[in-house]
């Protein structure tokens, strides 16, 4: 196969590849190739907040694929795009859009915003997030048919492992990368999107909510097609 490299696609917290819609649909109809990774687990469905997990659910995609990739990880599926794209040679860029970026200090930086922590539930099983606060958290800038059309598909996130050190090998460190800062995120604070963002080969900044997938997918394939045109083979 030849043309564009593959963009392999990795959902955040709560969410799952059904987020990506808009998103995989703009980029086919440019041929651009797509893949994306489930991080859900169980049954009723949860998704995984197990770094081990999620590592291998990337490489299983990345190596399925068998081509050059753009790994893109949102939100919390940065820790999947950092520990499962390293050491991978399919895979060329990693986009960490509004993402999580493990092996960083933040310092006295916090991540997640108040309205973050007042929103998220905590149950015997994992935690559930408020859907009275998700809109105002994840989706701020959509339109209500689309903030309907999320809020019925979220789902629980699973318990953290106990005692698991996470892998060590970091992908930002051995292949370049670009950081999406969305500067109207409810989710993550822009101080700790910034920290993050200074470890990456190059930053964007786009006037957008947590969701931009969702918000302005036009932005997201954009970006994302740009970058499979840059590794195409």
């Amino acid at each position: 196969m030849t043309g564009p490299a593959t963009v392999v696609l990795v959902h955040g917290a709560f969410h799952g590849p059904w987020c990506w819609e808009k998103v995989t649909s703009l980029l086919q109809a440019r041929d651009v190739p797509t893949a994306l990774v489930d991080r859900g687990v169980g049954e009723p469905r949860q998704v995984s907040s197990d770094p081990w997990l999620d590592q291998e659910r990337v490489r299983e995609v990345v190596n399925e694929v068998a081509r050059p990739v753009v790994l893109v990880g949102h939100s919390q599926g940065g820790v999947g795009i950092t520990y499962g794209g390293a050491g991978n040679h399919f895979v060329r860029h990693l986009v960490y859009l509004t993402a999580v970026v493990p092996g960083v200090d933040l310092g006295e930086t916090q991540v997640g915003t108040e309205l973050v922590v007042s929103g998220i539930r905590a149950t015997r099983t994992g935690t559930i997030f408020d859907p009275g606060l998700a809109e105002e958290v994840l989706f701020n800038d959509c339109d209500p048919e689309d903030v309907a059309w999320a809020l019925a598909r979220l789902d629980p996130q699973a318990p953290a492992p106990l005692g698991a050190e996470p892998p060590a090998a970091l992908a930002w460190r051995e292949k370049p990368s670009t950081y999406v800062v969305c500067t109207d995120d409810n989710t993550h604070s822009l101080e700790a999107q910034r920290v993050f963002a200074a470890q990456a080969t190059s930053v964007a900044e786009w006037p957008t909510s947590h969701s931009p997938f969702v918000s302005r997918p036009g932005l997201v394939a954009d970006l994302l097609a740009d970058l499979a045109e840059r590794y195409a083979e």
